[in-house]
Formats: structure tokens, C-alpha cells, sequence
């Protein structure tokens, strides 16, 4: 497979597991480039509150991401 197709894979797969409030705040965000006031229209929330969700989602992201990179090495071994 690609790297950048696995990569997108990997993308796809982590941003699933999100919780759904999550999921949506990220996507509104970074993929339809929304601000965060527009995303706390959208979503119905206070900014401060897409602000902590989009920093949690965007951690998991981070930790999600990095072990699926460590099990994909360890069986490249």
C-alpha cells in the first residue's frame, strides 16, 4: 500500500474511534476550515468549549496515531 494511502487509512480509522463530539469538532475545524466561532455556531456550544474539544480530539489523534506508526514498524521487524 501507498504511504500516503496508509497514511489517510490510519487518518480514517483514528478519527472513527474519536467520541462523536469530537469527531465533529475536528472535522469542522481542519477539514471544512471553519473557525472556532463558526464551529461553536454550528455545533451549538461556546467557543471555549470547541476549543478543549478539538485539544482532546487532536491528543488522541496524536497518541492514536503514534501507536498505530509503533505496531506497523514492529511488524515491518
Amino acid at each position: 500500500m501507498d504511504s500516503a494511502v496508509a497514511a489517510r487509512h490510519d487518518l480514517e480509522g483514528a478519527l472513527q474511534r474519536l467520541p462523536h463530539s469530537q469527531r465533529e469538532a475536528v472535522v469542522l475545524r481542519y477539514f471544512l476550515e471553519l473557525s472556532v466561532s463558526e464551529t461553536a455556531q454550528v455545533l451549538g456550544v461556546p467557543d471555549g468549549t470547541v476549543k478543549s474539544m478539538t485539544a482532546r480530539a487532536l491528543a488522541h489523534l496524536k497518541r492514536d496515531l503514534s501507536i498505530t506508526r509503533m505496531e506497523v514498524h514492529d511488524v515491518a521487524r
